[in-house]
């Protein structure tokens, strides 16, 4: 006699994402010329924060950042000094902040709002 038994749990798998932003960078290009040639640089320092979320896209669109404008690296030191202190400075922005309004996923696009 061959005996089956066969045993149903209510189990279910809880998955949760969290950001772990260390690998993670800010960049940008700027055009600043008629010609449209663009310059390249990025942001060493920034702090990004998002909630565990249940979704990558939940995940994206919660996040909370703020970036260091003194952080600013383009490969030419004199060029980060004038930034730092005849842009940002003059604009007294420490930081630049936002968060996610929108993340396109199949595009890895962001929308963002300043605050």
């Amino acid at each position: 006699m061959f005996l089956a038994l066969i045993f149903s749990f209510g189990l279910q798998a809880k998955c949760l994402y969290q950001v772990d932003s260390s690998g993670s960078e800010v960049s940008w290009v700027a055009y600043k010329t008629p010609e449209k040639v663009g310059v390249k640089g990025e942001f060493k320092k920034f702090d990004f924060a998002s909630p565990k979320s249940k979704t990558y896209k939940e995940l994206v669109e919660g996040a909370v950042y703020s970036i260091h404008t003194d952080s600013v690296k383009t490969g030419d030191k004199g060029r980060d000094s004038r930034l730092t202190k005849h842009f940002f400075k003059v604009m007294e922005t420490p930081y630049i902040r936002g968060y996610v309004t929108n993340f396109n996923v199949e595009r890895s696009l962001v929308d963002t709002q300043l605050t």
